[in-house]
């Protein structure tokens, strides 16, 4: 009876160790329980051992995932997106199963560095009113800007670098510039990096900050279709006041034929003017500025083209190939005397070519006065008004020019210039800084012909009961033709149209009606064009 029942105990107990189960395991050496990463996006595997089918999840898995690998090690793979914050950030992946105790691994990621760098330290404001900074940031941005500057539209924020446009307000001050700083700086205070600071000087755009040149750039001589040696041409430009010239003979136009014995059109370079008339010029003080003139049939007409090392080199069959050569070279070109009859029916024709050229900035200006072939065009000046280009007058001489009257002179392009050099007149012309003088009129934009009318003027007034004497004194050599306009019914004038004559002085009676003690005195002054054919606005106050 015992070996029965000691050989069943024994057969229980076999029977009892095939059938017991191995404990579940899910483990994680301690070294891979904490993960760090970059700041790039990057990826890590682990190594899970366990006997059970195990799962992951992550606290974060909008930057932070895990996936579980088929594979016998490095089993789990766990990946960061890039980290564009400025703060460090921290997220906890679980890996579970079912009957073993959770697993944690702690995943860190260091934080983006700030960057904030300008490429300018330093911006002059002159001429044109629009400038720009080069900033790369990798973080929202705001500008503090002065009073006098706002930011254009586009403006907006896009990480890494970007080219932010800013524009100033006009300034016209007896001071010669004003200063300020622009900061750029994080948006949110939570980004911990310094400002930059950019410092900003802009220019005054007042005339007292400049020094008007009188100027003829359209001039032809015997080595081309006109009549006059080149030197010739720079005494009459000094005998007529002149600071500024440009000799512009024709690529195309060259007949003459009764030149010095040596001198022939066909073997003779398009420099030749201005090197004989360099010297005349330089023992006169004229600035003698190298030029020549693109003369084609309409379309394109003419164009001049000043500013040039080498006349030659527009000497082309194709005439946009003389336009891209002038370009090429950095030259002012402007369109000639559009009004011009030897156009023919195409007279103050916009061409669709022009618009091609001032598209490809091939057309800086137009003369919208030429003083021998087809006087003032409005028309013209509109198209300058229109397409912000230079206004310019010349005398196109061709013939001698005889000495001028007292008070009479020259037709001529004045242009208000930081120096009396090549360079600054370049800039003022490139910049639109320029009237012109035709007559007794003065053609330009509001803003330069409003300040020399008031740099010439003198007004004091006189009340004398209900009549107020009203005298202005001119201390120029400009007459100023006078009308007055929209008055209010109770001032009365003693006149409503005068010229006051140069170095004169004039005087009307105001009478105040109805009891009022004052009132504005409203002029168009009918002799500086601020449209086409339109005189410029001004008032005075009683």
């Amino acid at each position: 009876m015992k070996r029965i029942f000691f050989a069943s105990l024994i057969l229980f107990s076999i029977l009892s160790g095939c059938n017991t189960k191995e404990d579940s395991f899910l483990e994680v050496d301690a070294n891979s329980r904490s993960l760090n990463f970059g700041v790039e996006a990057s990826y890590q595997t682990i190594t899970v051992d366990a006997n059970v089918a195990f799962r992951a999840t992550s606290s974060h898995p909008e930057w932070c995932t895990a996936v579980v690998l088929n594979f016998p090690t490095d089993n789990l793979g766990i990946s960061v997106k890039t980290n564009a914050t400025f703060d460090v950030r921290h997220a906890t992946v679980t890996i579970s199963a079912d009957g073993v105790a959770d697993v944690t691994i702690t995943v860190n990621q260091l934080s983006a560095t700030p960057v904030l760098s300008v490429i300018q330290n330093h911006i002059l404001i002159g001429g044109s009113l629009d400038f720009s900074l080069d900033v790369h940031a990798n973080f929202p941005i705001v500008f503090d800007l002065p009073a006098w500057i706002s930011e254009k539209e586009g403006n907006i924020w896009t990480s890494g670098a970007k080219k932010y446009s800013f524009t100033a307000f006009p300034f016209f001050d007896p001071l010669p510039s004003r200063e300020a700083t622009i900061t750029v700086r994080a948006a949110s205070s939570s980004v911990n990096i310094q400002p930059v600071s950019v410092s900003i000087v802009q220019l005054s755009d007042g005339l007292q900050s400049y020094v008007t040149l009188k100027c003829d750039f359209h001039i032809h001589t015997v080595f081309s279709d006109g009549t006059v040696w080149p030197v010739t041409r720079v005494e009459e430009a000094y005998r007529d006041g002149l600071d500024v010239m440009s000799i512009t003979d024709h690529l195309e136009a060259r007949y003459r034929t009764n030149l010095p014995a040596g001198y022939t059109l066909q073997n003779t370079s398009h420099n030749t003017s201005y090197d004989l008339a360099e010297a005349a010029a330089k023992e006169k003080g004229i600035i003698l500025i190298r030029g020549s003139e693109i003369s084609r049939d309409v379309p394109p007409g003419h164009h001049g083209a000043i500013f040039l090392s080498d006349c030659n080199e527009l000497d082309k069959s194709d005439y946009m190939d003389a336009f891209r050569a002038a370009k090429a070279r950095n030259a002012f070109l402007s369109f000639n005397h559009p009004q011009y009859s030897g156009y023919g029916n195409q007279i103050n024709v916009w061409f669709p070519v022009l618009t091609q050229l001032l598209s490809q900035e091939m057309m800086h200006g137009i003369e919208i006065v030429n003083n021998d072939y087809g006087g003032y065009s409005p028309i013209a000046h509109r198209w300058c008004l229109d397409n912000k280009l230079t206004m310019l007058g010349g005398t196109d001489t061709h013939y001698p020019i005889p000495a001028f009257a007292v008070g009479k002179h020259r037709t001529m392009t004045l242009v208000f210039a930081r120096s009396r050099t090549p360079e600054a007149i370049y800039e003022a012309l490139m910049e639109r800084r320029t009237a012109v003088y035709h007559g007794d009129n003065i053609i330009g934009e509001e803003k330069y012909l409003k300040q020399m009318f008031e740099n010439a003027l003198q007004w004091s007034m006189v009340k004398n009961g209900n009549n107020v004497e009203v005298t202005v004194k001119n201390n120029s050599d400009l007459p100023f033709h006078m009308k007055t306009a929209n008055l209010d019914p109770r001032l009365v004038v003693s006149v409503y149209s005068f010229t006051i004559t140069p170095k004169g002085t004039y005087t009307l009676t105001v009478s105040l009606l109805e009891g009022i003690t004052g009132g504005d005195l409203n002029f168009s002054v009918e002799n500086f064009l601020v449209e086409p054919n339109v005189g410029m606005k001004y008032t005075v106050g009683i």
